[in-house]
């Protein structure tokens, strides 16, 4: 995972007058292709850099975008350090008690990765897995495939998603290591350092593709999940109480998402479509 700075990616200009625009500062996750994108300059582009261009022209807002903190999000939203965050964020039951969230974006999911040759590579599950949010009560068929992975060392990046998924059902099945950088973490699976990783669907897609030609090249196995803990799509976060600016990125979203513009910049960054239905 990069080392966090503040970099600042332009000023959205649009043909309204001054006083009409709303000024909007927005924090995003400064690297996490193709989702944010960080050049040797410090300018930041990517699928949500394009998405939050387009938002902030329906809302007809000047917004300007910063890489932040992602360890702060919740503290530095409610203190209005920014007005928004937008970046890779997953919406939980449990993060909604802290700020408020939009809409989905993104549909999300996660997955679990080893490499060829670790007995991991060869434990089997059923395709996908959608939890209902009852901590306590997961189906069988998935409790006997982490039962499978018994003694496991398993990679997760801290303060996500996958962290509570493993804490919450395979405490007492593996042993976690986390990641404060998600490069150090995908390293670490190479070099057999740590014998998975947990992660978001689409990241270990990519890490699969690009890293095909190691002598124990990363492979994929076990379920797909999405729900419960792990949320229900990726969405924008705003300060508890600011139900104004609440209610302009839905309506910005809903309308990019009604007329395809969400779709389209899926194809430009993913290749397919990870719009919401």
């Amino acid at each position: 995972m990069f080392r966090y700075s503040i970099l600042i990616v332009g000023l959205i200009n649009l043909t309204v007058p001054a006083a009409a625009q709303d000024i909007l500062q927005i924090g995003t996750y400064g690297n996490y292709p193709p989702w944010t994108i960080s050049d040797e300059k410090g300018e930041i582009t990517g699928f949500e850099i394009d998405m939050i261009n387009d938002m902030c022209s329906r809302m007809h807002a000047s917004c300007l975008v910063k890489a932040v903190d992602f360890e702060k999000i919740f503290d530095d939203l409610n203190a209005h350090v920014y007005d928004i965050y937008i970046g890779g964020l997953t919406a939980t039951a449990e993060r909604a008690a802290r700020v408020h969230f939009s809409q989905a974006y993104a549909a999300t999911s996660s997955g679990f990765m080893t490499v060829k040759g670790n007995f991991l590579a060869s434990v089997l599950s059923p395709d996908h897995f959608i939890l209902d949010g009852n901590d306590s009560d997961i189906p069988e068929p998935l409790h006997e495939f982490l039962r499978d992975m018994q003694g496991a060392k398993l990679a997760v990046h801290v303060n996500t998603i996958q962290e509570k998924f493993a804490e919450s059902y395979m405490k007492d099945i593996v042993e976690i290591r986390r990641y404060t950088y998600e490069e150090e973490m995908y390293d670490d699976v190479l070099t057999g350092k740590v014998d998975a990783v947990m992660a978001t669907s689409w990241s270990l897609y990519n890490f699969v593709a690009r890293n095909g030609n190691q002598l124990n090249p990363p492979v994929l196995f076990g379920p797909i999940l999405s729900g419960g803990v792990l949320g229900n799509g990726l969405a924008a976060a705003l300060p508890q109480g600011d139900s104004d600016h609440l209610l302009q990125v839905n309506k910005a979203l809903s309308a990019a998402i009604a007329d395809g513009t969400l779709a389209r910049l899926s194809l430009k960054w993913f290749g397919y479509n990870i719009a919401p239905d």
